[in-house]
């Protein structure tokens, strides 16, 4: 029998339920992937960034000056600070695993089907950590306001996804670097802005980046539970920004050696 039709109009046959869900989870793969692209692009573009030399108006000196022999220190164009414009193998080796971190974490959910319901923080989070610090080197207000959304989105998306595979879920740790890598670049360039905004010498605008760290650090870690990859990406950051100023300053070694134990002892109460 032929099909009926309906009086004055056709009938466009519905989308199945199983075919929507596909498209979404290839849009969510797309942005996600997308994301992560711009995110390390602008990582690698900010870490090679040619160096300037230092302006007599304070402001934009970096952690740089607090290292030996530093002199004149000399000015990223980009101002981000050490993290993002890496000194030493150990700052140099965390780049480059924040970045494989970002395809990794791209790579757990295609391996997982993007299943699940949407989640859009964590996309949120890549792409203004990727524009905040092209809009930092015209606007640092703007910027920084741009850098702590993608902060506060990634944090977010790391507590989205735990609650959801659980804090023991090997599938978090790209995620948990990731993050911890884009709070310790914006805290860094924080610093870098407040030596402008309040005149501070170097190694104050340094204390008060290691203050913020280990404060955000220690409360989110205890809110992630056992996934632990947040705060040894936090405490590997300390090494090398330690070994940067050893010699420079110790108040700022210093400080990066109580930071670290401070966040021993949230990884060692998370775990046990």
């Amino acid at each position: 029998m032929p099909a009926p039709r309906t009086a004055g109009r056709n009938v466009e046959p519905a989308l199945p339920r199983g075919a929507l869900g596909c498209m979404f989870r290839a849009i969510a793969a797309f942005l996600e992937s997308f994301a992560v692209a711009c995110f390390a692009l602008t990582t690698l573009a900010v870490a090679v960034a040619e160096r300037q030399a230092p302006s007599p108006a304070p402001g934009l000196a970096t952690l740089d000056a607090l290292m030996p022999g530093a002199g004149g220190a000399s000015i990223p164009q980009v101002p981000m600070g050490l993290v993002a414009q890496p000194v030493n193998g150990a700052l140099w080796s965390l780049l480059w695993l924040a970045i494989a971190s970002g395809f990794a974490h791209v790579a757990v959910r295609l391996c997982r089907r993007f299943r699940g319901p949407p989640r859009i923080m964590v996309t949120v989070g890549l792409l203004a950590a990727a524009l905040a610090p092209w809009i930092v080197y015209r606007s640092q207000v703007i910027g920084l306001s741009i850098g702590v959304l993608g902060i506060l989105a990634l944090v977010q998306g790391l507590f989205d996804d735990t609650a959801a595979e659980g804090d023991e879920d090997w599938g978090l740790v790209p995620l948990g670097v990731l993050t911890a890598w884009v709070l310790l670049s914006i805290l860094g360039a924080t610093g870098v802005t407040l030596q402008g905004w309040l005149g501070l010498d170097p190694q104050r605008a340094a204390l008060l980046m290691l203050l913020g760290v280990s404060l955000a650090g220690a409360r989110i870690q205890l809110s992630l539970g056992r996934n632990i990859a947040f705060s040894l990406t936090l405490i590997w950051a300390m090494i090398g920004i330690a070994a940067a100023a050893l010699g420079g300053s110790m108040t700022v070694a210093t400080a990066c050696v109580l930071g670290i134990s401070s966040l021993a002892v949230v990884i060692v109460r998370v775990t046990t």
